[in-house]
């Protein structure tokens, strides 16, 4: 269940990404994650709900699937934030007149009427709703005949393996390094001078850019064994871009520029944290089959799913009733 607020998850979805894996899915899921979920939406289904959908990423490929095949399925994608993923993504809502999303929505309290859905799917969603409350809502609106598609984040992944260290790392930058304090420093010793070039020639100016400098290497030092460094990188970025001779020039709020680095690295941190928390457990997962059982499904699938070289990046789980 996620500790995170809505205005969190609204923040990292007013971003321009479909998934909150851009550094492993460039456009979309792919590859075995896309078969499965072309499996799971094979049928004659009138109606879909993706829940905690995010800025669309399931709902998008089950359009694009169903254009193709030019069948008539509404698809609606449901998330407790504030989303919009047709004006962040910059798509013409009007060209898509199959799909919905409806934001700032619990999976556990529904907008739908009873027995009027065919098929509910999630992505690294589901396990962040309370399911004990959620499956039997998901159960409510499904009809009679209906099937469920999750792909669950499992605290034996991949993904969850690799945010640990990711985490620790992280967690040593901000804390640690503290780069940021060094911009502030750098902040007051600048002033209000637009003069770069006379700037940078005070021997204080050049003794913090030499510390910044060193503190920019220990990163790389720290960061150089974690895959998943582009947060740090925007983070480190982001302060730089500040002293720059163009934002000098322009007089750029250089303290907000900082505190908007170090808050974004932080919601980072909180999404690690809130996902080890989110992940389900072996135990957790038979809490989950056994809810799912009780509104009347059988489980078909219930396993690790790969992509590329990694052998689980998560629970694949598909029910009928």
């Amino acid at each position: 269940m996620s500790n995170l607020s809505a205005e969190k998850w609204s923040a990292l979805w007013s971003n321009q990404t479909t998934t909150t894996l851009p550094s492993m899915f460039e456009e979309n899921y792919d590859l075995n994650i896309a078969d499965f979920w072309h499996e799971v939406l094979d049928g004659n289904h009138q109606s879909i709900i993706d829940l905690a959908c995010g800025n669309g990423a399931l709902a998008w490929l089950a359009n694009d699937l169903f254009s193709q095949q030019e069948r008539i399925t509404k698809v609606t994608g449901i998330d407790t934030a504030n989303i919009d993923p047709f004006k962040v993504l910059n798509k013409d809502r009007k060209k898509f007149p199959m799909l919905d999303f409806i934001g700032n929505t619990a999976i556990e309290k529904l907008p739908f009427n009873d027995d009027s859905i065919d098929l509910a799917i999630s992505q690294y969603g589901l396990e962040y709703s309370n399911l004990q409350e959620s499956i039997p809502e998901i159960s409510r609106v499904l009809k009679s005949k209906a099937k469920v598609g999750f792909i669950l984040h499992n605290n034996e992944s991949f993904l969850l393996k690799g945010s640990t260290i990711s985490l620790d790392r992280h967690l040593r930058v901000l804390r640690e390094v503290k780069i940021h304090d060094l911009f502030f420093e750098l902040d007051r010793l600048f002033g209000r001078s637009k003069d770069l070039e006379k700037i940078i020639a005070k021997p204080k100016i050049r003794k913090k850019m030499n510390a910044i400098n060193a503190a920019t290497l220990q990163i790389k030092d720290i960061m150089s064994d974690v895959k998943a460094g582009l947060e740090i990188e925007r983070y480190s970025q982001s302060m730089f871009n500040a002293f720059s001779e163009e934002s000098i020039r322009k007089r750029i709020d250089r303290k907000k520029a900082i505190h908007q680095a170090i808050n974004h690295l932080q919601s980072y941190i909180d999404r690690i944290v809130d996902l080890k928390t989110a992940a389900l457990s072996p135990a957790e997962l038979g809490v989950l089959v056994n809810l799912i059982e009780k509104e009347g499904f059988t489980i078909s699938e219930n396993h690790p799913i790969a992509y590329k070289e990694h052998k689980n990046l998560g629970t694949a789980f598909v029910a009928h009733r």
